[in-house]
């Protein structure tokens, strides 16, 4: 005896029928146990991550190159977007009827786009993906921009590391102005001792004149800028004499350090005296550390890295 079949009117079910099956529940079809349907469904925890590497690179590369692809095409569209909605801005702002446009074909139609792939479910992953295949895959994808964040960085952190050691010199400053305190004794001999590193010009005159008066914004300038044009000199490859002067004016620079130092103690301002003994302590680590830092900048961020690298790791080595 033959059994009738029987109409489907049930609209929950006759939408369920209807619609396309992905792939994987296309594979899924003929399993009726809802345990294996649920393994089926997770990630294989049993793969090790090495065996899963080769896989995890692939779609990563793949997702990345299909961004590239397309990269032309939602650029455009992307303009057409905030162009259109500029228009429509300003259209509307303006007085009297507003005006019809014609329909037109936008200029992004015209450039190739592929389609949407799961490259994951092609290259075999089933499930969802473990952390790990994630971090992979998206890191992949995401190369360039990642890349590009860490160049910016790269570039920055001698400048930041630098900052970072003379903060406590602004902190110092800072108690100064809070106390009242804007001069002290001048080390009038080693400021005479100085003005034989700076240029005539009339910026270095007024400086190194409220220098003399005490004033000990203009005494700490005097001996940071003294600091910087000694410590070029004292860099000369081709010269034993201007090397000599260099070092002598690093030692005048120090000595101004000191005199300062002792007269905040004598002043009775020791917590300035502290931040300036820490500004001086985080300033010989910056001496030391940043030729190592820019040679690992330049190696890894210079568009011709070995040259920087060798200048900055050479100098590392002097110090």
């Amino acid at each position: 005896m033959v059994s009738q079949m029987k109409e489907v009117t049930d609209p929950s079910l006759l939408d369920k029928l209807n619609s396309p099956l992905t792939s994987q529940e296309q594979n899924l079809r003929e399993v009726n146990d809802p345990r294996l349907i649920e393994k089926l469904n997770q990630p294989d925890r049993n793969e090790s991550f090495l065996g899963k590497l080769p896989r995890n690179v692939t779609i990563g590369l793949s997702r990345l190159g299909h961004r590239t692809l397309n990269a032309p095409h939602d650029l455009i569209q992307s303009l057409e977007r905030h162009l259109t909605a500029l228009g429509e801005d300003v259209s509307q702002g303006m007085p009297g009827p507003q005006m019809k446009t014609d329909p037109y074909r936008p200029p992004s139609s015209y450039i190739p786009k592929q389609q949407e792939y799961n490259f994951a479910e092609m290259l075999g992953q089933t499930g969802k993906p473990t952390l790990s295949d994630t971090a992979i895959q998206k890191g992949i994808e995401y190369s360039p921009e990642l890349a590009t964040a860490l160049k910016g960085f790269m570039k920055a952190s001698p400048y930041l590391f630098k900052r970072m050691a003379g903060k406590p010199y602004g902190q110092t400053s800072d108690v100064l102005k809070e106390a009242g305190v804007t001069h002290m004794e001048a080390p009038s001999e080693l400021i005479q001792d100085a003005k034989q590193f700076f240029k005539d010009t009339k910026a270095n005159r007024d400086l190194i004149k409220k220098a003399e008066e005490g004033h000990i914004p203009s005494i700490h300038k005097l001996q940071s800028d003294l600091g910087r044009i000694s410590a070029g000199y004292a860099r000369n490859p081709f010269s034993f004499a201007e090397r000599d002067f260099g070092r002598a004016g690093l030692s005048t620079r120090e000595a101004i350090l000191e005199h300062q130092q002792n007269k905040l103690k004598e002043m009775g301002m020791e917590e300035a005296a502290d931040l300036y003994q820490k500004g001086r302590d985080q300033s010989r680590i910056y001496h030391k550390l940043k030729h190592p830092v820019r040679a690992v900048t330049a190696l890894a961020v210079s568009q011709t890295p070995l040259p920087g690298y060798i200048k900055h790791l050479i100098k590392a080595l002097k110090n």
